[in-house]
């Protein structure tokens, strides 16, 4: 994220690839600050694009793991097990043993420690301090 951030506010293209680079253009050219350290700039751009990059990065994660997950079984005798074993406990038990599965293994351990990696950033994106301003970025932002 800061690397996107880094390369417009250089004119550098180098991440020009990325998935997410139209959007941080948009918001860096339509939401300009009087800022003249380009640090300070920055993390304030880092630290507004924050969520939305999250949200962004966790989509596109999630959708990768499911398709990971799926080109690695055999659809079809996934769908026969599934059938058999619905038609012996019943379908809806099914369906929560399935949820349940997929909530333990797959989402949650790794989807949280990667959440919480990009919440730490965000923390040191907010914390730092501008030399001009001797304000800490949560603070320009407010202001």
């Amino acid at each position: 994220m800061r690397g996107i951030c880094f390369s417009i506010l250089n004119f550098d293209t180098s991440y020009q690839s990325h998935g997410f680079y139209k959007t941080a253009k948009e918001f860096i050219e339509s939401n300009k600050f009087d800022y003249k350290e380009t640090h300070t700039l920055l993390e304030i751009y880092s630290a507004l694009l924050t969520p939305k990059f999250t949200d962004y990065v966790v989509k596109k994660y999630i959708s990768k793991l499911k398709m990971q997950s799926s080109s690695v079984l055999d659809i079809v005798d996934l769908r026969n097990s599934y059938d058999y074993l619905s038609n012996v406990v019943g379908k809806q038990k099914m369906d929560s043993l399935n949820s349940a599965i997929m909530e333990s293994f797959l989402f949650c351990p790794v989807v949280n420690s990667f959440l919480q990696s990009i919440t730490n950033n965000y923390l040191l994106c907010l914390l730092y301090r501008d030399e001009e301003t001797s304000k800490q970025i949560f603070q320009l932002i407010t202001d």
